[in-house]
C-alpha cells in the first residue's frame, strides 16, 4: 500500500473529554470571581482555540484573558487529565488502522505535551507518529498542527485525511487541501448538520477504519 496519512484530533475524536473541560471553564470563573456559565452554553466551547472559547465565554482581553488562561490550565492539569478517557472503540480502531498500514498522526489544540502523554497511558502511543499540539501561548490555528503532521511524515495533503469532530478541524482540513471525515459522535458536527453540507461522517469511532478504506478508495 502507497502512504496513507490518517490526522487525527483528540478532544472529541479520540478522546471524551467534555465534562472535564466543562468543569475546569466553572472552576476557572469561580477562582476569577465570574459569573458561572450554565452547562447547556458552555458545550459550544469545547473545540477549537482554548485562547478564543475563554474569551467569548467570559468576555476577557489583554492580561485579563492571559490570567484566565493560566488558571483554567492549572486546573486542567490538576484535576481534568484524570478524568479523561478515550471514545468506545477508540483503542481497537486505532489498532486497526495501524495494523493496515495507515500512518497515524495527531493534530490537537491541546498542549502538545499533554496530547502525547494521554497516548501514552493508553499505551497506544507507539502506534502514532507525530503529536502536533498547541504551544502556551496557543496562538497557532489548527491547520498549522496539519501542516506540521504532514511535514514530520513527509506526506502530502493528497496522500492524508483529517478525523475531527468540529467546524474549526474541517475548515482546517479543508485549508490543507486534503479530505476530511467528521466524527459526528463528538461535540460540534452532529450528524444532521454533516449530511445538511456533504461531509463524510462516522457515528462511532469504530466505523472509523472502514470510512478510511472508503475516503482513500481501497
Amino acid at each position: 500500500m502507497s502512504r496513507r496519512l490518517v490526522i487525527l484530533d483528540m478532544d472529541g475524536t479520540l478522546a471524551d473529554t467534555s465534562s472535564p473541560i466543562i468543569a475546569c471553564y466553572k472552576a476557572t470563573a469561580v477562582s476569577l470571581g465570574l459569573p458561572v456559565p450554565d452547562t447547556d452554553s458552555l458545550r459550544h466551547a469545547l473545540g477549537g482555540s482554548l485562547r478564543n472559547n475563554l474569551a467569548r465565554v467570559f468576555d476577557l482581553r489583554g492580561a485579563d484573558l492571559e490570567e484566565a488562561l493560566l488558571v483554567y490550565r492549572r486546573h486542567y492539569i490538576s484535576r481534568g487529565e484524570t478524568a479523561v478517557a478515550p471514545f468506545d472503540g477508540v483503542i481497537e480502531t486505532v489498532k486497526q488502522l495501524s495494523s493496515e498500514g495507515y500512518l497515524l498522526a495527531v493534530a490537537t489544540m491541546r498542549l502538545e505535551y499533554l496530547a502525547d502523554d494521554m497516548l501514552s497511558r493508553w499505551g497506544i502511543r507507539d502506534l502514532f507518529g507525530p503529536v502536533c499540539g498547541a504551544d502556551v501561548d496557543d496562538l497557532k490555528p489548527k491547520a498549522d498542527m496539519i501542516r506540521r503532521c504532514l511535514a514530520a511524515t513527509g506526506c502530502y495533503a493528497s496522500e492524508a485525511l483529517m478525523i475531527g469532530d468540529s467546524p474549526d478541524d474541517y475548515h482546517a482540513a479543508m485549508q490543507c487541501g486534503m479530505p476530511f471525515i467528521a466524527a459526528s459522535y463528538g461535540y460540534s458536527l452532529p450528524a444532521e448538520l454533516c449530511e445538511e453540507r456533504g461531509i463524510p461522517h462516522v457515528d462511532s469511532a469504530s466505523a472509523i477504519p472502514e470510512a478510511v478504506r472508503m475516503e482513500f478508495g481501497l
